[in-house]
């Protein structure tokens, strides 16, 4: 009987403390994410009745909303942690990061993204329809690596493979850079898109239009 109670208990654990594990809406919000532009802040409009209960949602327009966090220029406020953490097949989503710095000179560099409970190797094994590369061993992965001119139009990315070897630098100047990281802390493991450099408002408002007139 005892055996019998456990059993229950850790079952109604489990469907509690990882709702959606098979909710289209978590398959749909990830994998927009791994893009790096607009169409995740349209995954969570369209989601959002599904992700309120467990993730903070605030409405930019009808078909544009986001995950905010208190503050994404402090390093103490720019992660917010879902009532309950959500999962994409294996993996467990604790929560948000949305993280800005202007470096003057050197550029402006935005990540935004999720923390995940998982290993990197289980990750990669998890989002196996991306190709990634790993830039330091056991660490640091990348994917979908894209660069943009200013002679480019507003939309215009172009493949950028020489990103690999300046990842920790700055892009040269009158460049964008964009790309899909994840990578291993001592804090955390974060599944994030990074956009950093020179870019005009309006490259910036298609990418993230969570970030217009704030």
């Amino acid at each position: 009987m005892m055996k019998t109670i456990i059993l229950l208990c850790l079952c109604i654990y489990s469907v509690f403390a990882f709702p959606n594990e098979h909710s289209g809406a978590v398959q749909s919000l990830v994998k927009s994410l791994t893009e790096c532009n607009d169409l995740f802040f349209s995954n969570v409009s369209k989601y959002k009745n599904e992700l309120i209960p467990n993730v903070p949602i605030e409405e930019i327009s009808d078909q544009l909303a986001y995950i905010p966090v208190k503050n994404r220029k402090m390093h103490n406020a720019n992660y917010v942690q879902f009532a309950q953490p959500i999962r994409y097949g294996s993996l467990i989503i604790n929560g948000y990061y949305d993280n800005s710095l202007n470096l003057g000179k050197r550029g402006d560099y935005y990540f935004w993204g999720f923390v995940i409970d998982n290993s990197l190797e289980e990750i990669r094994s998890e989002l196996n329809f991306l190709s990634w590369t790993e830039i330091e061993k056991d660490s640091l992965y990348t994917f979908n690596l894209k660069i943009h001119r200013s002679e480019d139009s507003i939309e215009t990315w172009h493949n950028n493979p020489n990103t690999n070897i300046g990842i920790k630098t700055m892009p040269a100047q009158g460049t964008a850079e964009k790309l899909l990281l994840l990578e291993k802390t001592p804090d955390a493991t974060y599944l994030v898109c990074s956009l950093q450099g020179y870019f005009p408002p309006e490259v910036l408002a298609i990418i993230r239009p969570d970030i217009v007139n704030q």
